[in-house]
């Protein structure tokens, strides 16, 4: 997600897919989420179970759900009804709170990346900016087989200690920002390199293989 919400309600409405994919995108963000679903899965009870989530069973029977949370920062309308995810889009910009359609990114404030997410530890975000949901996902798919054949969990032996550098803008979460060349190619922008120096020398290593194989995957594209 393009937009600091450290701190913020972030409201998601759906417990399908598309919803699931963006609580795990909300999850470790330092925000407050709000599922809001006439069905929950595991995944949604089990983190409910562990505070991470709160977790709202009820049928949606359109967006004055919404009306019960005045504090909402961000909207996410990630229903299968595409006429109840514009009610909801409508009702949450109404209430000064940044909307986002998971159907339909136009309608939306702010895109939303495809992220990886490697045991919680780094995640890494292909983003089109909303022009081509699907490109991302695909990118996505197969960036995540590279960087999980070489990144273990016996890799991941350190936390980054996110106060010491939270005057970073990017909160330290590895974003690769793609974007599209006049040759139909794409690269990766400086500013990824930069976040690799507030890694250990001993990490340095694993993470520069795992933009090496991304920028071949990308190269293929």
């Amino acid at each position: 997600m393009d937009l600091n919400v450290k701190g913020k309600h972030a409201v998601v409405i759906g417990g399908g897919t598309e919803g699931v994919r963006k609580v795990k995108g909300l999850l470790g963000q330092g925000c407050e989420i709000t599922v809001i679903t006439s069905r929950a899965n595991r995944f949604l009870t089990t983190e409910a179970h562990n505070g991470n989530i709160e977790l709202v069973k009820t049928t949606l029977h359109g967006a004055d759900v919404l009306d019960n949370y005045p504090d909402a920062f961000v909207v996410l309308a990630a229903t299968n009804d595409r006429k109840l995810n514009r009610q909801l889009v409508e009702k949450g910009r109404s209430m000064s709170a940044f909307v986002y359609a998971a159907d339909d990114p136009q309608v939306s404030d702010f895109s939303y990346a495809s992220i990886i997410n490697i045991e919680g530890i780094m995640q890494v975000a292909i983003s089109t900016s909303g022009r081509s949901p699907i490109m991302a996902r695909n990118v996505r798919i197969r960036a995540e087989r590279v960087l999980r054949r070489i990144i273990k969990k016996t890799d991941i032996k350190f936390r980054i200690n996110f106060t010491k550098i939270s005057h970073i803008q990017t909160n330290v979460n590895n974003t690769i920002s793609i974007t599209q060349s006049n040759e139909n190619r794409y690269h990766v922008l400086p500013s990824f390199w930069f976040i690799i120096m507030f890694y250990p020398s001993d990490m340095r290593v694993v993470v520069v293989a795992m933009i090496l194989n991304v920028c071949l995957i990308l190269k293929q594209i």
